[in-house]
């Protein structure tokens, strides 16, 4: 069956897809459409948040992280939320001497690349174009005028005001533009400490039994190998083969507990065919034969075998088809598709916050990398967010920057892996970043963007107990198996 974007239902449906038995953070799915000739009230852009709204939301997680204005926020949030064409074409011009790219979120806010050369070279600019509007956005806005009343109370209750709409009205029509720095003289390429760590995989856990993720700093150039431990357990000895075996700069960063997969506890989106709790599903997709479904986490699956469930508004299930040759999770990677049965369809959105309206999926950010070509389209220091739906409904989006890229997955249950690898972390305040067993497979984003799905998280365990890690799996790994993203 073709997707197909729900655009009208029964009446006795009209209005309940988004007050589902399943938590809101999932992808929104509906029974299949009326025939020709029935009416019913029509589900329209109305019911997702716009632009505007999603934009003001992740501009105030991002305002109460680094203690900048809203508006700042704002404008930082479309920079780097919009210019991954740009940053991609500069990693390519400095690919033989890059060491590491990444947004500088300090007052002296811009894209930083460093660079092995000696050369000094000066600062250009990353724009973010305004996004005009037009004659066609123009008609839909004149259709909404009838639910202006509601979606202002509806804002109200989100503390979204009419003078933040207008802000972020201006921030998205205007061109916003930030620096490009380069810093000269770093010690090793990022292609030299990428090869680094899958040639030596291995070794690093056998010389650290305790390592949960080997990874890649690009703001310090360093290899970090996250182990589970106090501060400084590792001896210097240790430490010293360690950097010997890698031939590149490294460190050892300490967490306080284990990360784990964040899988199989009460209430979770996608249940199994008893009604037990399974995980959070993530983006609505397609197969390589168009076929629609949810991209979600592999680990769901391989953990715990079994047939994932979804219950309608009127309670009916529909068992989803579990498509086998989807389904991975090792160090490289974590994906699932489950497929659409007949009589279901789905709509390109995804809840991102309590007490939200879903928001419309308007593309994806990459994390690439291969033995022939690197590119990265998620700076370290992006700040993106993630839902959940054991800790959202609670402690709604978690939020933080990208951290470590291009990581190496120890958990004991993910097997090795091949290739290139597809995860990332995001590190923020645990006051601000909540995760728990449930919210595997749920979505990271930032604004209307995916970024992946949700893998493992620890809390409370970075930075003497300060910071939360949670790691996910991007958008990556389902392209290079011949899956993407509906949108």
């Amino acid at each position: 069956m073709p997707f197909r974007i729900a655009r009208s239902f029964p009446a006795k449906l009209a209005g309940t897809l988004l007050l589902s038995s399943v938590p809101a953070a999932t992808p929104l799915i509906a029974q299949e459409p009326p025939a020709t000739g029935q009416t019913g009230a029509p589900l329209t852009e109305d019911a997702s948040l716009t632009a505007e709204e999603a934009l003001v939301l992740d501009g105030k997680a991002y305002a109460e992280r680094f203690g900048v204005s809203l508006e700042e926020a704002m404008r930082r949030v479309t920079v780097m939320a919009g210019t991954s064409e740009q940053i991609e074409a500069l990693q390519q011009e400095f690919n033989q001497e890059l060491s590491g790219a990444y947004f500088d979120n300090s007052n002296n806010f811009g894209l930083v690349l460093r660079l092995t050369g000696a050369e000094a070279r000066q600062q250009r600019k990353l724009e973010r174009r305004a996004i005009k509007r037009d004659a066609r956005q123009e008609r839909r806005d004149a259709r909404k005028s009838e639910r202006q009343a509601a979606r202002a109370v509806d804002r109200q209750g989100r503390r979204i005001t009419d003078a933040e709409l207008a802000q972020a009205e201006q921030v998205i029509g205007s061109d916003v533009s930030t620096t490009v720095r380069f810093v000269p003289n770093a010690r090793a390429t990022r292609r030299a400490a990428l090869r680094a760590i899958e040639r030596n995989g291995r070794q690093i856990k056998e010389l650290l039994p305790a390592s949960q993720s080997t990874g890649y700093d690009e703001k310090s150039g360093e290899i970090v190998v996250a182990v589970v431990g106090a501060e400084n357990s590792v001896a210097e000895a240790t430490r010293s083969q360690l950097a010997t075996l890698l031939g590149v700069p490294t460190r050892v960063e300490y967490l306080a507990k284990p990360v784990g997969p964040t899988a199989a506890r009460g209430g979770t989106a996608l249940q199994n065919a008893s009604g037990g709790a399974r995980c959070t599903a993530g983006f609505i997709g397609y197969d390589s034969s168009n076929r629609p479904g949810i991209i979600t986490a592999g680990h769901c699956e391989k953990l715990a075998p079994g047939t994932f469930t979804y219950v309608d508004t009127d309670g009916k299930r529909y068992n989803l088809i579990t498509d086998t040759s989807s389904v991975v999770y090792d160090s490289k990677r974590d994906f699932l598709f489950l497929r659409f049965p007949t009589g279901l369809t789905g709509l390109p959105q995804f809840i991102g916050n309590k007490g939200e309206s879903p928001r419309s999926l308007t593309g994806r950010r990459t994390l690439a990398s291969t033995e022939a070509k690197i590119t990265d389209g998620t700076p370290q220091g992006s700040w993106i967010c993630f839902y959940g739906v054991t800790s959202s409904p609670t402690y709604g989006q978690g939020c933080g920057e990208v951290y470590w890229k291009y990581i190496d997955y120890t958990h004991p249950t993910a097997s090795p892996g091949t290739g290139p690898s597809y995860y990332a972390t995001i590190i923020g305040p645990t006051t601000g970043l909540r995760c728990g067993p449930g919210d595997s497979g749920g979505p990271v984003f930032a604004w209307q963007t995916a970024f992946g799905v949700v893998t493992a998280c620890s809390e409370n365990s970075y930075n003497a107990g300060k910071d939360s890690v949670l790691y996910y799996s991007s958008t990556d790994a389902a392209y290079a198996a011949g899956y993407r993203l509906a949108y």
